[in-house]
């Protein structure tokens, strides 16, 4: 009987979890999205590469390509301050691990046209190191792993 108990709340307490990660995933995509708006805008235009990339960060994440880019339409209408207050409020309540994959996304998404335009840079720079308070080192090991895993190379 001991047995059943044991098995049944080990079951129960997996399935939670993996509950808790798809949950968790749903929200650092939400958050990936409104990053991607936000740094491509911050050039004032979002090149076709950049697009490519933030279709398979959403595909990571749980988000297909046409939801990705009706989120992305969504978010023109809302004024860029209010995304960017959301966006690092609702970085800051990730677990670090989290906040640095999803700097590295924005890095790999900003240089996905092969340059960093200086407001794209000086975004990421002030999110990840100012707001955050992440180790660059950190969000470079980690988009390096994340272009590996897409069979990328760094730009």
């Amino acid at each position: 009987m001991f047995v059943w108990i044991y098995l049944y709340l080990f079951c129960g307490i997996f399935t939670f979890s993996k509950l808790i990660d798809k949950l968790m995933d749903r929200l650092q995509g939400n958050i990936l999205t409104k990053l991607f708006f936000l740094i491509t805008g911050a050039d004032n235009e979002t090149n076709y590469r950049e697009l490519a990339m933030g279709k398979k960060m959403a595909s990571e994440y749980g988000m297909g390509g046409a939801a990705f880019e009706e989120e992305i339409g969504r978010l023109k209408n809302i004024p860029k301050n209010s995304i960017t207050v959301d966006c690092l409020k609702s970085l800051k309540e990730l677990p670090r691990e989290r906040q640095i994959d999803c700097m590295a996304w924005t890095l790999s998404m900003a240089s996905a046209d092969g340059c960093i335009a200086s407001g794209e840079r000086e975004f990421i720079h002030d999110t990840f190191e100012k707001s955050l308070g992440l180790s660059y080192d950190d969000i470079i090991e980690k988009r390096k792993a994340i272009m590996e895993k897409l069979g990328l190379s760094m730009m």
